[in-house]
């Protein structure tokens, strides 16, 4: 056996020089699977193996969201949410794919995959591609366009230890029967006990209804049938095969099934629920792949493994959550690193998603005291998880960090909660939160987001119960930690808040009792004299209760009163200064006569032929008059010296001040 083979320079070259003698190799493109893997054995440990194709994997530049026909693979877990109430894991976005097309030409097996996430780029590293391989025997590839060697640990293991282990499950029924052909055709060891127990699980019927559709790929065609065939006699202590029209069937039937079999026959059934029984279009559409696609039922192991599916309650079920939980209770695990694992399983439900994720959050030494305390801090604080995940960290790392956070909530307060989430989710992966830099970078954070952008509103003393607290938005600051708190979007952009506050016409206040959290929003409305309220909501914004709703009405109330008792000492000041005013002009003007003062075209009489004393003349009025009044009636109106006469016009409900010297009312 040749030691440290994949150390070798020239591997590469040797490699593609033989596989070379099969079919022309593009210069672009991954090479990989059993050709290469094949290759290393021989040179490794001697003897034959085949070389049956070349597969090339090309990446697709393509973002295409329908729906894919093969099972969507990625190279790793990560945990997605909005920092609020929603929060699971999925798939690495960056390394997500499936399988598009297949090109057979020759010996060449041109395989093209294609982004099933819609981000920029496919990660350069192909090891995305190898960690959707089922075998460890086949992790190894060569990067066309660098003429690099990648492989995996699994792959490096088995090269030396010629262990067979299944490394994905995209494809259970697939991979039952590969691993014969497997084992026929590398001579090589299996666990097929422990392999089988493992394959059996994603084809159950009772845990298909609970798996990620999209995730798993359970039929197979003509191809697989004949492999299965040929190790039949190997495969059928542990699967029998079915047609694809019955397996749906059974499937079905399962899902709608809802009613006991022992109470009602299936005539019962078919008369209390006449839509029970399938359309016809549906099995017309099975009956058409019969004797066309298969799948493999579990025979031997045919019940749902407990414990796997106690890890993954309430979390997802696809091919790499399945088998993170099932190499945490039976994967190759120290005793000690078991059952710290066995402390997280069984009580974290935040931990739970780290520990699968992370083969490293357990290694180390904690207790149930530590989880506790993690999983009620980040129940509160979500955004933890994130930088949690984001590090690294395991359960120590993790422990001492929402102490950190803690500590700096109790001495500056809740609100800085954003300030830090923004901090530690935007730093460099390499600069790890210590309690020294996160409060360094608190307080250059405070100085830019902490200036009020309105001043407060001073409303008094509401005399409510001393356990109410009201705090009104007033920073950005205040905006992020509201937003935070209340798990809804009064910090999203596309609220524009910051602005609204800046005008000066919206206030929100934030409501807080020993049971409850609810955001007030109120706008001025009515000429700027009086308050709305907009919306009082409570967390995730649900309807928040009465008492609160009583709260935000004294609220409003104190602040309508305030508002209004400001706008009329404002007026009433405003009475004063025109008063002042015109006795100034007393003082200053002169009591003219205006016969040869222009006209504002009002009256078709002139005043000096008006004598109201012995005058009957009816006034007409002007035929644009409506219009004129309009337009002068600031100027006629704020004449208020001297003596005057009020001349009703009829039909236009105005009063026309008209100064001539006399003080008669004259109704037109």
């Amino acid at each position: 056996m040749t030691n440290n083979i994949l150390e070798k320079e020239s591997l590469v070259s040797e490699i593609l020089t033989e596989l070379s003698q099969y079919d022309n190799i593009p210069n672009d493109g991954f090479l990989a699977g059993g050709a290469v893997a094949n290759t290393i054995l021989r040179m490794v440990w001697g003897g034959n193996y085949p070389v049956n194709d070349l597969d090339i994997f090309i990446e697709t530049n393509e973002y295409t969201p329908k729906m894919a026909f093969t099972p969507i693979r990625s190279n790793s877990l990560n945990i997605e949410g909005d920092g609020y109430m929603l929060t699971k894991m999925a798939y690495d976005s960056y390394t997500t794919y499936s399988i598009d097309k297949v090109e057979r030409d020759g010996y060449l097996n041109t395989i093209y995959i294609r982004k099933t996430c819609n981000v920029d780029t496919f990660k350069r590293d192909y090891t995305y591609v190898l960690s959707g391989f089922d075998f460890n025997c086949c992790q190894v590839g060569i990067d066309l366009t660098t003429n690099k060697l990648i492989y995996t640990e699994e792959f490096k293991n088995f090269l030396y230890n010629k262990q067979l282990e299944v490394t994905a499950i995209y494809t259970p029924s697939h991979t039952a029967i590969r691993l014969f052909k497997k084992m026929d055709e590398l001579d090589c060891y299996c666990d097929i006990e422990k392999c089988m127990e493992l394959l059996s699980q994603p084809l159950i019927l009772e845990n298909i209804n609970k798996m990620t559709v999209r995730s798993f790929g359970i039929y197979f065609g003509s191809k697989y049938k004949e492999m299965y065939m040929k190790y039949r006699t190997n495969i059928k202590e542990y699967f029998t095969i079915s047609k694809y029209f019955d397996h749906k069937r059974d499937l079905w039937k399962l899902r709608n099934d809802n009613i006991n079999s022992d109470l009602y026959s299936n005539e019962m059934v078919n008369w209390l629920m006449p839509n029970y029984s399938l359309p016809q279009e549906v099995l017309d559409r099975w009956a058409k792949f019969n004797d066309v696609i298969w799948t493999l039922t579990p025979k031997k192991y045919c019940e749902p493994n407990v414990e796997i599916f106690t890890i993954l309650e309430r979390l997802s079920f696809n091919p790499l959550t399945f088998m993170a939980a099932y190499k945490l209770i039976s994967g190759n695990l120290s005793i000690k690193q078991k059952s710290k694992a066995e402390i997280i399983l069984k009580n974290g439900y935040f931990c739970k998603m780290l520990c699968l994720i992370s083969k490293e959050f357990h290694n180390c030494d904690f207790d149930k005291s530590h989880i506790d305390y993690i999983e009620k801090y980040i129940d509160s604080e979500r955004w933890i998880l994130f930088v949690s995940y984001k590090f690294n960290m395991n359960v120590q790392e993790t422990y001492a960090l929402v102490k950190d956070i803690n500590k700096l909530f109790n001495s500056d307060g809740e609100w800085i909660s954003p300030i830090l989430q923004k901090s530690l989710l935007s730093r460099n992966i390499l600069f790890k939160p210590t309690y020294e830099n996160m409060l360094s970078e608190l307080s250059k954070e405070k100085k830019k987001y902490g200036e009020d952008i309105t001043k407060p509103t001073e409303y008094g003393d509401l005399n409510l119960p001393y356990n109410i607290k009201i705090k009104e938005l007033t920073s950005e600051l205040d905006l992020r930690w509201a937003g935070n708190k209340l798990k809804n979007c009064i910090n999203h952009p596309g609220q524009n808040y910051v602005d609204k506050i800046k005008s000066g016409k919206t206030k929100i206040f934030v409501l807080i009792t020993p049971n409850n959290m609810s955001a007030l929003e109120i706008q001025i409305v009515e000429n700027e004299m009086t308050y709305k309220m907009v919306q009082i909501l409570s967390y995730c914004n649900k309807e928040t209760s009465e008492y609160h709703k009583s709260i935000g009405n004294l609220l409003v109330n104190r602040l309508n009163h305030l508002l209004f008792t400001q706008n009329y000492e404002k007026k009433l000041r405003s009475f004063v200064d025109i008063e002042l005013l015109n006795r100034g002009f007393l003082i200053s003007l002169k009591d003219e006569v205006t016969k040869d003062n222009s006209s504002f075209g009002l009256m078709n009489v002139p005043l000096e032929e008006y004598n109201p004393l012995t005058h009957d003349h009816l006034y007409t009025v002007d035929v644009d008059l409506p219009r004129q009044i309009d337009n002068h009636q600031t100027l006629i109106n704020d004449v208020d010296y001297g003596r005057n006469r009020n001349i009703n016009i009829a039909g236009l409900g105005r009063i026309i001040q008209l100064h001539d010297g006399a003080n008669n009312n004259i109704n037109l």
